[in-house]
């Protein structure tokens, strides 16, 4: 994946789930952060028209006008798409409400000659990521001779193939199958990362400042980014980074005017309508709210990245002290993070309330965390 510096030219901008499309509205965007609907149904149709024009224009020109209408069709969905997302990112993830996308099969559309987007509906929701990521996990297993690369994103994925070895129509067939074959499968069992924070003073020095541009107490910023629980819809940016969606929509702040060159890792930050963690030490310009002394990237480690895309992450407010504990455990070698069990739907079905979780293992303490290692 190639990552997006976003126009700071230092932070990561989350990919779009198509080339060409902006989710992230970046700093430009100040101000209440509205959604926009209208953009996208507009990016929606947008798509539709793109992929009409590549369809017809391969009927009327024969073989090398199949390729150039294939061409513009992708083209066209892939505008309309980035359109269409980038509107639904203004509103954030619960533009379409928490996990209120059903079934629904996803729009096939040729990427030149030797691509296939499946284009599932274009809104930033953990339910539609998560047939995204099914049909991708489906089809790396599946294996099939002629299938190069699989890449999901936010609301699509992308799979890269050799036309000589599988033509477009018989993947598509495929895919289909895929998915009717996972429809009405066994609920999902999602981890929650439990990530002791501490917010303000030297952990979060921007807290202040986001709260006076909302209008709040500090304390009342602590306690709604602590009061939910956050979906990974993927890692990028820099190794391990979580883009994370869930958002209260009332802390949605700007990117800094101007960037840090010095981020500590573990800082938890806002930009726009996300909120992430730094896993290593770097450059950034988002808002630092607080800090985690879990270590969520370790390159000795098996995997090295802590979390992956469809877990979800709690992070729970501890004090100076407490902090200071387990930064020492890190070092140590012998904290372990606490991990809880959150039951998902199943495949096609709405989602429920999110609940408290069930542990892993068994229960570890904040300070500890010794006795619940990863799943």
């Amino acid at each position: 994946m190639v990552d997006d510096l976003g126009d700071d030219g230092v932070d990561g901008a989350p990919p779009s789930p198509l080339p060409g499309g902006v989710l992230d509205p970046g700093p430009a965007a100040a101000g209440p952060f509205p959604a926009r609907p209208a953009q996208a149904a507009a990016g929606t149709a947008g798509g539709t028209a793109g992929a009409a024009a590549g369809t017809a224009g391969g009927t009327a020109g024969g073989t090398a006008g199949a390729t150039a209408g294939a061409g513009s069709g992708a083209a066209g969905a892939t505008a309309g798409a980035g359109s269409g997302a980038a509107g639904v990112s203004a509103g954030g993830p619960s533009a379409a409400g928490p996990s209120a996308a059903g079934p629904s099969e996803p729009r096939f559309v040729r990427a030149g000659d030797c691509g296939l987007y499946a284009l599932f509906p274009q809104v930033v929701d953990p339910a539609v990521n998560r047939q995204a990521r099914r049909l991708a996990r489906a089809v790396m297993a599946a294996r099939w001779p002629g299938v190069i690369d699989v890449v999901p994103s936010y609301a699509a994925v992308y799979i890269q193939f050799d036309p000589v070895t599988v033509t477009f129509d018989r993947l598509v067939n495929r895919c289909r199958e895929l998915l009717a074959a996972a429809a009405g499968g066994e609920p999902e069992e999602t981890r929650i990362c439990v990530l002791p924070t501490a917010y303000g003073g030297p952990w979060g020095p921007d807290l202040e400042a986001v709260a006076r541009f909302h209008g709040l107490e500090p304390e009342e910023v602590i306690r709604r980014h602590a009061g939910r629980d956050y979906f990974v819809y993927f890692l990028g940016f820099s190794p391990g980074f979580p883009f994370l969606g869930g958002l209260d929509p009332r802390l949605a702040t700007p990117r800094r005017s101007t960037p840090r060159t010095r981020v500590p890792a573990g800082s938890v930050g806002i930009a726009g309508e996300q909120t992430g963690v730094y896993p290593v030490e770097s450059p950034g310009g988002w808002n630092l709210i607080g800090r985690t002394p879990v270590r969520l990237f370790d390159p000795a480690a098996d995997p090295p990245a802590l979390l992956r895309p469809g877990d979800y992450v709690r992070f729970v407010p501890v004090d100076g002290g407490t902090f200071e504990r387990i930064a020492e455990a890190v070092a140590r070698g012998t904290y372990r993070p606490q991990w809880l069990i959150r039951d998902e739907p199943a495949p096609g079905s709405a989602a429920g309330p999110a609940g408290a979780g069930r542990p892993a293992t068994r229960e570890s303490d904040p300070e500890g965390g010794a006795s619940a290692g990863r799943p």
